[in-house]
């Protein structure tokens, strides 16, 4: 019952077109059985029926958030012979085992975890940096570093500068 869309159909946006894994939490005064099933069905991560006090909401979203990242830090991700364990942050390509720096391998997994799409800059930054001020020449260090580990040794290039916005990682084999 959201103004121009409802709810359901901005979760199957999400999961579907999107293909994102974000928690998603279904806030409405709908309590009927069908309609929590399609939810679920769908791709809610919760389902919480109007009034509901404000407390157990955030403890809801605390919840789903501990979860995701519990999920995302064991991950296997895989692109193009390539794979990453974020929970041992082991790296390898077609068997290969890989050994990178911290700032490499921090780019690497946030590459990974967001292909084929392109991933900014900013978000490069964020992720070396936080919020604090951060060298932006480093990040062309470290994506040298991680070409010249990832790629140069191997017949295909998975990692691609998209200019002015920042890089995406990906399998132009496999993605066509």
């Amino acid at each position: 019952m959201l103004p121009g869309v409802d709810g359901m159909s901005v979760c199957i946006h999400i999961r579907n077109q999107l293909q994102s894994r974000v928690p998603i939490v279904i806030l409405t005064a709908k309590s009927e059985i069908d309609t929590k099933i399609s939810a679920f069905d769908i791709g809610a991560d919760d389902y919480v029926i109007k009034p509901i006090s404000l407390r157990e909401i955030n403890a809801r979203v605390r919840a789903l958030i501990r979860r995701a990242k519990q999920a995302d830090d064991n991950a296997i991700l895989t692109i193009g012979g390539l794979s990453l364990d974020t929970g041992t942050m082991r790296i390898e390509r077609d068997g290969v085992p890989i050994t990178l720096p911290p700032g490499p391998t921090k780019i690497l997994a946030l590459l990974m975890r967001n292909s084929p799409n392109v991933v900014h800059n900013l978000a490069i930054h964020r992720e070396l940096w936080g919020e604090e001020r951060g060298d932006t020449h480093a990040i062309v260090v470290h994506m040298h570093t991680l070409r010249n580990t990832i790629d140069k040794p191997f017949d295909r290039q998975l990692i691609h500068t998209v200019r002015g916005f920042g890089y995406r990682i990906a399998d132009e084999q496999t993605s066509l």
